[in-house]
């Protein structure tokens, strides 16, 4: 990428190589062959299948991706929701309760599905889904979104809002080539979320083997180190009880996550300190 030394004008400071001109600010709605929702089935949950065709809920829209469980309607059914049916390369929008705002773009290798009507439908024109669809998942895109929200309480979204939602946008392989390039960190990202777990996974097997002495360690001769002693913790600590005297804020709060810690660290702000006169 290289950075744009051209006056200010509606484009981004940092661009891949060969793109210029300025992008053109649009709203959603006119770039859009469809914007829309489902419906539960009638019957709700007890017409549901293991097998059939995918029923896509707001549960199946997690961390930027489609991930499906095995809810599925019979064709039939899913024939008879024709305004509903999701295709390749839709977007798919939560428009209600906890997780409205999170957002997906169907997979290439996805062959048809429905949806019920906590979950929107985006199907573009001719413009790039992925690239609309980092923008609604980036804190502009839930700005729109946050915005956009209809009621006292800020309950959900309807579809003019959507469609009133104004993004820019640069020419469509410009769009192709963030895309790309954001699609390819974000499966870097999940790659190395694996290797993450799998190593937690290990460190506590190993840390199970070790602590139960199943697995022992040797010393740098090879030798078996001694035999483990159980102690009660008074033989290995004493007790503090003596007062801070010092003005060090040296103060100490517990984490479930990382134990013991500064209260400075911890909460960020200073610490108010008692100091006997």
């Amino acid at each position: 990428m290289a950075k744009h030394n051209k006056e200010v004008g509606n484009f981004p400071p940092l661009r891949f190589p060969g793109f210029s001109g300025e992008w053109k600010l649009k709203r959603i709605g006119d770039l859009s062959s469809k914007i829309g929702s489902g419906k539960t089935p009638k019957g709700g949950e007890s017409v549901y299948h293991t097998s059939g065709i995918p029923f896509i809920r707001s549960q199946n829209v997690i961390d930027n991706s489609l991930i499906l469980d095995h809810t599925c309607i019979p064709e039939e059914m899913h024939e008879s929701m024709k305004s509903s049916k999701v295709l390749a390369g839709d977007i798919l929008l939560n428009i209600t309760g906890g997780s409205i705002g999170r957002s997906c773009v169907v997979p290439t290798n996805f062959k048809e599905g429905n949806v019920n009507q906590h979950v929107s439908i985006i199907r573009l024109k001719k413009d790039n889904p992925n690239f609309l669809q980092s923008i609604l998942s980036s804190w502009r895109g839930q700005k729109l979104i946050f915005e956009g929200q209809t009621g006292s309480g800020r309950e959900g979204l309807n579809f003019e809002s959507i469609k009133g939602f104004k993004v820019s946008f640069p020419t469509v392989s410009e769009q192709q080539k963030i895309a790309s390039f954001l699609s390819l960190l974000s499966e870097r990202i999940k790659t190395q979320i694996k290797i993450i777990e799998q190593l937690e996974t290990l460190m506590s097997g190993l840390r199970q083997k070790i602590f139960s002495r199943q697995l022992r360690f040797k010393d740098d001769e090879g030798n078996d180190f001694p035999k483990w002693e159980e102690k009660n913790l008074i033989q290995l600590a004493s007790r503090i009880i003596s007062k801070n005297k010092e003005n060090n804020q040296n103060v100490l709060t517990i984490s479930a996550q990382q134990g013991l810690i500064s209260q400075l660290k911890f909460f960020n702000k200073s610490v108010a300190v008692s100091i006997p006169q």
